[in-house]
């Protein structure tokens, strides 16, 4: 009896003991907006089916918006207001096609400014993919762009098109280096056409969407486009 209670007693220590060791502490991320008060509302989807890499690259896309705001720049008081949505535009087996819109405003800057952006997505590699993985960007490609254009805008968006982008050879260039880090321009996908997005003046609402139908474009073979 007296060796159980002297076990018991020793369990009872080392349990103690346990109870007692430090947990670590979380570790919050270091961040330039820690002082500030803004309302940062970013939207992406989630998809537990694929591999964590792949809902990783979809998250930071969706916060690229944040790099349109160098926070430094402004006063700690001249607070940022970002609420960014997302539709998916075109989900198969291999591919994923997601747009993000929304609106950011820094408090005491002339006016709010109207965002979009996309991300093309291959589901295998967890890669990007631009316009020009998947399409064939020539002078043909313009062209159809151009009668998109003129077939779905809006007269007075229409013609800020024409107007910004008379120049077909630097709008080819412009659409060959689309979704670049670099680039205005952004593409994504539906089963039955090719979106184009690219930046006017803020007057008509900072960006404009241009929907080409699927057969007025030449896709690049082996492009993962199999819907489920």
């Amino acid at each position: 009896m007296r060796r159980m209670l002297t076990l018991s007693a020793a369990l009872l220590l080392l349990a103690g003991c346990a109870a007692r060791t430090p947990q670590p502490e979380p570790i919050e991320p270091q961040t330039t907006r820690a002082p500030r008060s803004d309302e940062i509302n970013i939207g992406y989807p989630v998809f537990p089916e694929y591999s964590g890499f792949v809902n990783v690259a979809i998250k930071d896309a969706a916060y690229r918006a944040l790099d349109w705001y160098d926070l430094d720049f402004f006063e700690p008081e001249q607070r940022l207001t970002l609420d960014i949505s997302h539709t998916i535009k075109w989900k198969t087996s291999e591919f994923i096609s997601v747009a993000f819109e929304g609106m950011g405003y820094v408090e005491g800057t002339a006016h709010p400014n109207n965002l979009f952006y996309t991300l093309n997505l291959d589901i295998g590699t967890g890669e990007p993919v631009r316009l020009a993985d998947r399409v064939t960007v020539d002078s043909a490609f313009v062209n159809a762009l151009l009668k998109a254009a003129q077939d779905t805008l809006e007269p007075e968006l229409y013609e800020a098109f024409r107007v910004n982008f008379d120049n077909k050879s630097d709008l080819l260039q412009y659409l060959a280096d689309a979704d670049s880090n670099t680039s205005g321009f952004y593409s994504y996908f539906t089963p039955a056409a090719v979106g184009i997005s690219l930046s006017v003046p803020h007057a008509l609402g900072d960006h404009i969407e241009i929907e080409l139908p699927t057969e007025s474009v030449i896709l690049i073979e082996n492009n993962n486009t199999d819907p489920q």
